[in-house]
């Protein structure tokens, strides 16, 4: 029998109140399959070895860890050099909660400062 790659996923569909529901999708094992699995594992592998090596090479470089420095890349980068916690968090590659405390973290060391977003009408 030839490997399978099984994924499970959540399809949403209108029955009754919005109900969702899972459906399984089989996906056959050929040899595409397996080095796209393969080529996966790869990147995930790089990607795990590189980014402390970054961090300990931006911290060393200019005293800031690469979580800061994700943050304010994107504040630099937004128009008038602001975002809403909300803008903020979908930009960068942390957590909601991290992107907070790095926030106050920033603000603590002066590099960032919190203002009263402005009310839409």
């Amino acid at each position: 029998m030839t490997p399978c790659i099984y994924v499970r996923a959540h399809v949403h569909y209108q029955e009754g109140a919005g109900a969702r529901k899972w459906r399984s999708i089989w996906c056959v094992g050929d040899d595409r399959s397996r080095l796209a699995a393969s080529a996966w594992a790869a990147l995930l592998q790089v990607h795990a070895a590189l980014v402390p090596s970054l961090d300990r090479a931006l911290q060393r470089a200019a005293g800031l860890p690469l979580s800061w420095y994700d943050v304010l890349l994107e504040l630099a980068a937004a128009p008038g050099r602001r975002l809403t916690m909300s803008e903020l968090a979908e930009r960068v590659v942390l957590s909601r909660t991290r992107v907070s405390r790095i926030v106050d973290e920033l603000v603590t060391s002066g590099l960032a400062c919190r203002a009263a977003a402005p009310r839409s009408r």
